[in-house]
């Protein structure tokens, strides 16, 4: 019963923090706020997951995107974009895509 009270006058400390009263409803931008930082931590995640980083790279990054909340992933993913392009740049065109085709023989 003790754990009970104790974690519902932190959930009232927590909203006090936001300003809101304990029967008040939560903001709209908070709950947006909320689902994009989710979904940004969810996405860095995924490609955290799938990239080749050392363990120490890796450990580093899950900290950023933790405890970075909206910031975090996009560093993390930005950069993660600059590397891929730079190891993975895009192919040359050929004569046919380079020329129009009335000029292509």
């Amino acid at each position: 019963m003790e754990i009970l009270s104790a974690t519902l006058a932190l959930g009232t400390a927590q909203l006090s923090v936001l300003g809101l009263e304990s029967g008040e409803p939560i903001p709209w931008w908070l709950r947006v706020g909320g689902i994009a930082a989710f979904g940004l931590i969810v996405a860095a995640f995924m490609v955290l997951i799938q990239t080749s980083h050392t363990g120490g790279q890796k450990m580093a990054w899950a900290a950023v995107v933790l405890f970075l909340p909206i910031i975090g992933p996009l560093i993390y993913l930005i950069s993660e974009t600059i590397r891929h392009r730079r190891n993975n740049p895009r192919p040359t065109k050929g004569r046919a895509e380079r020329m129009p085709p009335e000029e292509y023989r």
